[in-house]
């Protein structure tokens, strides 16, 4: 069966995109990826669980309760600090975005009970070949003909949903991705490091909208919220505007959304909930990781000055400047974009963040009050104008 994945994975390997991807996955690579991931969990299930002793499975369930999110609206710098964290011997930092309560809860909800596990856990193997659909590829490292990292990975999650299900189903809505953590720490052997702190670490943009629930499944969890010029963001969206997920207007609202959190949480003092600014990142990282790992309390090391993803290099901060800059910290000055931005994308700003964004140094032009109303109105045209032409499309 091993020679069969290593064909697989061959061919999959070969249609992966030499430079980060743009545009829709092609279907020749999502048909690539299938064949492989269904095998890899096919492998898995037939090689049987593993075994774990009391004492293993309770330091797990210790483990899950220790949480850090790090959030923030699209394009914020969120992937810089997850490949900052990457390295740290205390963490175990998923290498791709968690996005389970903005994405995939839904899609597993959707699904009948036993299809739930297979469906997570092949996502996942996806993820841990292409994480941001950029290189580093291959996370676990590539298989052979005597192992593969892959089916160790999937022999732990089997293994790890068993056994979370029955012990935190009840309490925890977000078990299915607790089995993901655990699964993907015990490939890093982090579960059984000399190391007696170890936490969990993900990043998924626009989490801050969830704090609440998230600190109700994980009361003892820290967020790292980050923050950027909302001009540079909705700049950075613009080379990207045709095939993005997210409309101009879409992103304004996340980035009113994320600045109204952070300036709550900053006004309550609330210890569990620290904002950086992605400029301050970028131009002294020894300052602002210093305040991280005080914020987490872990061992302040260099390793958190290069963003690694799996402890490989990972590319630049930046989706515009890819050669040469591997494992480096790029100032946001130093990629800023071609501004492509109109002065409506700019009053627009004004309209939404002109009174959020000034507490932390961020000053957007100054707008009238009737302009701006007429702007909020538009929006609002506009947004129940597209709601009504997605729904007479899903009707046909």
């Amino acid at each position: 069966m091993l020679a069969r994945i290593l064909e697989l994975e061959r061919a999959f390997d070969n249609l992966l995109p030499f430079r980060q991807q743009q545009g829709p996955t092609s279907k020749s690579l999502i048909e690539a990826g299938s064949k492989w991931s269904g095998t890899i969990w096919e492998t898995a299930r037939q090689s049987g669980k593993l075994s774990f002793t009391e004492e293993q499975i309770e330091n797990a369930l210790q483990f899950t309760e220790r949480a850090i999110f790090v959030c923030g609206s699209e394009r914020s710098g969120t992937t810089l600090l997850r490949n900052l964290l990457d390295a740290h011997p205390q963490l175990s930092v998923l290498p791709s975005e968690g996005t389970y309560i903005t994405n995939q809860e839904k899609q597993i909800l959707a699904l009948p009970i036993e299809g739930r596990a297979e469906f997570l856990c092949r996502e996942w193997l996806w993820r841990l070949v292409m994480s941001m659909h950029v290189q580093p590829y291959w996370l676990l490292g590539k298989s052979s003909l005597t192992h593969s990292p892959y089916i160790d990975f999937t022999r732990a999650f089997i293994t790890w949903w068993d056994i979370v299900e029955a012990k935190l189903s009840e309490k925890n809505k977000q078990w299915p991705f607790l089995v993901l953590q655990l699964a993907f720490a015990t490939v890093q052997n982090k579960m059984n490091s000399d190391v007696k702190q170890i936490y969990w670490a993900e990043k998924t943009p626009r989490n801050e909208q969830y704090l609440k629930r998230l600190w109700n499944d994980f009361p003892k969890a820290k967020v790292i919220h980050v923050i950027r010029n909302p001009i540079d963001v909705l700049r950075s969206l613009k080379p990207y505007e045709p095939i993005s997920s997210i409309s101009s207007q879409g992103l304004i609202k996340n980035l009113k959304i994320s600045f109204t959190v952070a300036n709550k949480e900053v006004i309550k003092r609330n210890k569990q909930h620290l904002v950086i600014r992605y400029e301050d990142l970028c131009k002294d990282p020894d300052s602002v990781t210093l305040q991280i790992a005080a914020f987490l309390e872990i061992a302040y090391l260099p390793c958190l000055l290069t963003p690694t993803v799996v402890g490989q290099l990972a590319d630049s901060n930046s989706s515009f400047k890819q050669k040469g800059t591997l494992g480096k910290i790029m100032n946001a000055k130093e990629h800023r974009q071609e501004d492509k931005l109109t002065q409506k994308d700019l009053e627009l700003l004004s309209a939404s963040l002109y009174k959020l964004t000034g507490p932390f140094g961020y000053h957007l032009p100054p707008i009238g009050i009737l302009r701006k109303q007429t702007l909020i109105a538009e929006t609002f045209v506009t947004r129940v104008f597209n709601k009504i032409k997605r729904t007479a499309s899903s009707n046909h």
